[in-house]
C-alpha cells in the first residue's frame, strides 16, 4: 500500500481538479447563456437567418509582440555574422526571454527564426 503522504497529496490535486472542472463548468454555462442573449439581439435587431451558422473565430496569441522575433534576428545576424544558424539564434531568443531550453520549444522557435530570415532575404532582394 502507498504511503499515507502520497494518498492525500494525490486526493488534493484531485480535488483542485475537480474544482477546475466545476469552474469550467460554470464559465460554460455562463458563455451559453451570454450567447443566447445575443441571439436573440441578434433576431430584435433584424437578422434573418441562423445566429449558429455564423462561425466562432479564434484569438492568436503570438509568442512575440508585433516585430520581436524580427529584431532579435537581425540583432544576432549584426553580432554574430549572417553564417550564424537558425538553432543559435533561437537559443538566443530562448535565453533572453527567459524561456526553459526543451527540445520542443527550441524547435518551435528554430522554425519562426528560419520564417523570420526568409522573410528578411525576401524584403531585401525585393
Amino acid at each position: 500500500m502507498a504511503d499515507s503522504h502520497v494518498i492525500s497529496g494525490l486526493k488534493a490535486k484531485r480535488a483542485r481538479l475537480v474544482a477546475e472542472l466545476d469552474a469550467l463548468a460554470k464559465e460554460r454555462l455562463r458563455l451559453q447563456t451570454n450567447l443566447r442573449h445575443l441571439d436573440a439581439t441578434l433576431k430584435l435587431m433584424g437578422f434573418e437567418g441562423d445566429p449558429a451558422a455564423i462561425k466562432g473565430k479564434r484569438r492568436y496569441h503570438s509568442m512575440f509582440l508585433k516585430g520581436e522575433l524580427r529584431r532579435f534576428v537581425l540583432a544576432a545576424i549584426r553580432e554574430h555574422g549572417a553564417d550564424i544558424s537558425h538553432r543559435e539564434i533561437a537559443g538566443m531568443v530562448l535565453q533572453h526571454k527567459g524561456w526553459e531550453d526543451d527540445g520542443e520549444l527550441l524547435a518551435i522557435v528554430t522554425e519562426k527564426v528560419s520564417a523570420a530570415r526568409k522573410n528578411l532575404r525576401r524584403n531585401a532582394s525585393g
